[in-house]
């Protein structure tokens, strides 16, 4: 692997962090934060949404607390939400990583 002369940043926003008016310019992504067991301060499915409209396309990360053992369930959250990568929170069976492979293939 060869080291990027520059960094990329990516900058998880919470709710309590209020603005994006940041990005693009500070950051290559904006993470996102769904409701997860023990984060305080995450984003409401709707105000992801919203957020999610108003970045690049290049830059929406969505991080879930979605059975991440259930690829349909993620899948309809990014539908919903707009963003194009998800982080997934969990360690998952060989077969589950290939039911996301084959739906997001190419």
């Amino acid at each position: 692997m060869r080291l990027s002369v520059r960094p990329r940043v990516k900058i998880c926003v919470f709710r309590a962090s209020g603005s994006t008016s940041g990005y693009p310019s500070r950051a290559a992504a904006l993470g996102l934060v769904s409701a997860m067991p023990a984060v305080l301060g995450v984003i409401a499915e709707d105000e992801i949404c919203k957020i999610a409209d108003t970045i690049p396309a290049f830059g929406g990360i969505l991080f879930t607390d979605q059975p991440a053992r259930m690829p349909e369930t993620i899948i309809a959250q990014q539908r919903r939400c707009r963003v194009n990568t998800l982080q997934l929170v969990d360690s998952l069976p060989e077969e589950v990583i290939n039911a996301y492979a084959r739906r997001y293939q190419g």
